[in-house]
């Protein structure tokens, strides 16, 4: 089982609070449907239970995590009522295993690599955001800003030592066939850009060859059917895709003869 870890905030003044500050079960009350907020982290157990959370992995969705509480009772970090809205509000519940998108989480690094990540929901995108830009205790789910320090959370367990959670890497798939092309791509940031473009290595020319740009989903997937023109009597036709997620950018090249 992973440690257990505080959820910090990057920022250090939130309302009327200062310090480290952390996700916090709102009275330390274990009844599911308590809101969440962020508060000053405690000093000792058993008092910081309940601002202690593991992320337990979702067997049918790889990738996203439940957030759970260090509790006797298996509860977890839920969007009230699943809203998809942004500004809906965070609370504890029980954990479930069917329809549970609302409690399904994954790390996303902020660009700049300091250590931060955004959490987002897989919902859309959506992630944990102190209310009111970061003006309020209360925690609610917003749009993805860049930079937003309100948005940005790291690991720290009871040790102080700050936990790396687990990051999936982006995946990019091609299935190529003659002049037409087929891209799918998963766990990119959502928003972010994908760009599709052809060439020959060799003589010849492109009819049709690009570039076209597709954006990511909310879900941080994408897909793309292309179909390139050319004439080439011999040579290498390549087709490649490429996005900046994560704070780096990937990228997935097929080479294959151009034919007749």
């Amino acid at each position: 089982m992973p440690s257990p870890f505080f959820i910090q905030s990057k920022r250090s003044t939130i309302g009327k609070l200062s310090g480290d500050l952390v996700i916090d079960i709102l009275g330390a009350d274990t009844t599911p449907g308590t809101a969440l907020d962020v508060f000053t982290k405690k000093k000792k157990s058993p008092d910081w239970d309940n601002q202690l959370w593991t992320h337990q992995p979702a067997s049918t969705y790889p990738g996203w995590y439940y957030l759970q509480a260090q509790l006797p009772k298996p509860l977890v970090i839920d969007i009230k009522a699943a809203s998809t809205k942004p500004g809906a509000s965070l609370d504890i519940w029980t954990l479930k295993t069917a329809s549970a998108d609302n409690q399904l989480w994954r790390f996303v690094p902020e660009s700049s690599g300091t250590g931060y990540y955004f959490i987002l929901s897989l919902l859309g995108n959506l992630v944990i955001d102190v209310e009111d830009g970061g003006k309020k205790t209360g925690l609610e789910v917003d749009k993805l800003k860049t930079g937003a320090d309100y948005q940005l959370w790291k690991l720290v367990r009871e040790d102080g030592k700050e936990e790396t959670p687990p990051v999936a890497s982006p995946k990019l798939s091609v299935t190529p066939g003659r002049g037409d092309f087929s891209f799918e791509g998963a766990l990119f940031v959502p928003g972010s850009k994908v760009k599709v473009t052809s060439s020959f290595s060799s003589l010849g020319g492109l009819l049709s060859g690009g570039p076209w740009t597709y954006t990511v989903a909310d879900d941080g997937s994408f897909a793309a059917d292309i179909s390139v023109d050319y004439f080439q009597a011999s040579g290498t036709l390549e087709v490649t895709a490429e996005t900046t997620g994560w704070g780096a950018l990937y990228t997935q090249t097929w080479s294959g003869p151009a034919g007749g």
